[in-house]
């Protein structure tokens, strides 16, 4: 008998506890509630709308579009049928052309042909200056102005050696093609505006110089040393002896290959 009163009490919290509980989630959660039933509300009202009109629209737009391929692939269709037969193998022979071309570039691209190209071209061009410069230095080393004419005078030897081996060839060039306005004007240009570029660099380096040089002044002035005399040391680095610095770094780095 104790027993079953002690369970009877037992399930009597239980139940208070559990209504207890559930009012005060209620009371806690109603205003949520109450606010997404209506965001939800207008939410389904405005996705009703768009969904009427867009699979409205959306299913005339998909008629259209089928109409407007059937009508194409029928034109095509017929097109093709009125071609004469050369024109169809021209048709097949341009596609088969295609399809090489693709199929040529991804072999390419896989074999690395153009990479290898440009590093054997690289090292090639790399050997020949390394022995032309020997050569200039072998010149230098008798005659200075012979060596800065040498390649003045390379050049007018190949000019002479071209016009007097294929005459009409250079004449036809000369007066049929664009190499005069190309070597008259649009080469001269591509050179000036190369200068300009690398002028520029050198300015962008004269102003890290600069730059450089007056953070250097600070420490020199709390240091005690002469200002003027740092100044004047950072002003002996100019672009011209930095560019000097930058030659003879690719030439020793050349000759260690």
């Amino acid at each position: 008998q104790e027993y079953v009163s002690v369970a009877a009490s037992a399930f009597r919290d239980f139940k208070v506890a559990s209504s207890s509980s559930w009012h005060l989630a209620y009371l806690t959660f109603r205003p949520l509630v109450i606010l997404l039933g209506i965001l939800s509300h207008q939410v389904a009202a405005i996705l009703r709308v768009i969904a009427q009109h867009s699979v409205a629209h959306g299913w005339v737009a998909a008629k259209e579009g089928y109409f407007q391929l059937k009508t194409a692939t029928i034109w095509f269709v017929n097109f093709q049928r009125e071609l004469p037969t050369s024109a169809k193998y021209a048709e097949l022979g341009a596609v088969g052309i295609l399809i090489a071309l693709w199929l040529l570039r991804r072999h390419v691209r896989n074999r690395r042909y153009v990479e290898r190209t440009t590093a054997w071209y690289r090292e090639k061009k790399r050997r020949a200056l390394r022995r032309y410069r020997r050569m200039v230095e072998k010149v230098a080393k008798t005659s200075l102005l012979l060596a800065l004419t040498l390649p003045h005078l390379l050049y007018i030897m190949a000019a002479l050696l071209a016009k007097r081996m294929i005459p009409s060839v250079v004449t036809y060039l000369a007066t049929r093609t664009y190499l005069n306005a190309i070597l008259s004007f649009w080469h001269p240009l591509y050179l000036t505006i190369l200068a300009i570029s690398r002028l520029s660099n050198h300015l962008k380096s004269y102003e890290q110089v600069d730059t450089a040089e007056g953070e250097t002044e600070l420490p020199s002035k709390l240091s005690g040393r002469n200002p003027e005399k740092a100044g004047r040391r950072g002003r002996l680095v100019t672009p011209s002896m930095l560019k000097k610095q930058q030659k003879q770094k690719n030439r020793n780095e050349s000759l260690e290959i």
